[in-house]
């Protein structure tokens, strides 16, 4: 049987609503995506069905409150940090022919 024809049932996770559970593995798929490992071996292939599979499992993590605030604080830090690191690379590159 497929994962997203069964019926969600969420009494074991902490995810009280389906647009929550909708935030929650979206994110994990954008993780994924970015390269994190998967948590879990899983059939599936496509990064939103693992995500969705960890989440109903419960293995994987979703914040609330001040919690999750920080931790999305945290990654956009992250992710501007890389940006800068990405555009510092960028303008040392020199193009082949110019370099003797």
């Amino acid at each position: 049987m497929n994962l997203l024809s069964l019926p969600m049932e969420m009494g074991e996770t902490r995810i009280d609503s389906r647009y929550r559970l909708v935030i929650a593995a979206a994110q994990r798929a954008r993780q994924l995506v970015e390269g994190n490992a998967p948590r879990i071996e899983s059939r599936y292939v496509k990064e939103t069905t693992c995500a969705l599979e960890e989440i109903l499992t419960g293995q994987a993590d979703i914040l609330f409150g001040q919690e999750a605030r920080q931790a999305v604080i945290e990654e956009r830090r992250r992710r501007d940090a890389l940006r800068s690191r990405a555009r510092a690379s960028a303008l040392e590159w020199t193009p082949p022919e110019t370099r003797r």
